[in-house]
């Protein structure tokens, strides 16, 4: 199921961070860069091959700048990334970004997306590939940005496999509440 494989993610990324042998307070933090091309080279290696990682690249409506959305099949939910994110993300933002550009304020391109496009309640930026893995391996979907050696990281509501009520899920039963999202244990 979906849960084992993440769980096998973490044990293997957490073993090629200990390959080296080099205790964990003396291992240097991999510092992002502003190029995406190497940003998605460091995120590779550290992950490996693994067909629940979803890297999507995509230019940023118009304006040519090169983007890429992070995120765990299974854990994010692709379709909430597909209609909100990416749909946000791929519109023209050109002309709207220029008349957001004053003389003398030029927050960039990265705050103009956290400020006007985004309709995600939480985000956080990170600085260190350990931080963007990390968010990412918990359900967060994670948007690096050519020329930011930020990430942006978008914590959307998590998506747990289907499931039937009263089955038992990791040692709980859970009952469905009034609300059609909200779960309860049960047992």
């Amino acid at each position: 199921m979906k849960w084992r494989k993440i769980k096998k993610l973490k044990q293997m990324i957490k073993s090629r961070q200990t390959e080296n042998k080099i205790p964990e307070k003396d291992k240097p933090t991999s510092v992002l860069t502003s190029n995406l091309t190497s940003n998605l080279e460091l995120v590779r290696q550290m992950i490996g091959h693994n067909s629940d990682v979803n890297i999507r690249e995509f230019i940023i409506g118009r304006t040519n700048t090169r983007a890429a959305l992070i995120f765990i099949d299974g854990l994010a939910d692709k379709d909430l990334i597909d209609k909100h994110i990416m749909k946000s993300l791929m519109l023209d933002l050109s002309e709207a970004y220029k008349q957001e550009q004053t003389p003398g304020k030029d927050a960039g391109l990265k705050e103009f997306i956290k400020n006007h496009v985004l309709s995600v309640g939480v985000i956080q930026e990170v600085h260190t590939l350990q931080d963007l893995i990390s968010e990412v391996l918990t359900g967060a979907t994670a948007l690096i940005i050519d020329g930011s050696s930020e990430v942006i990281i978008l914590f959307l509501p998590l998506r747990f496999p289907s499931m039937e009520p009263g089955l038992p899920f990791g040692g709980f039963a859970l009952s469905p509440c009034f609300s059609p999202l909200c779960w309860v244990c049960t047992g």
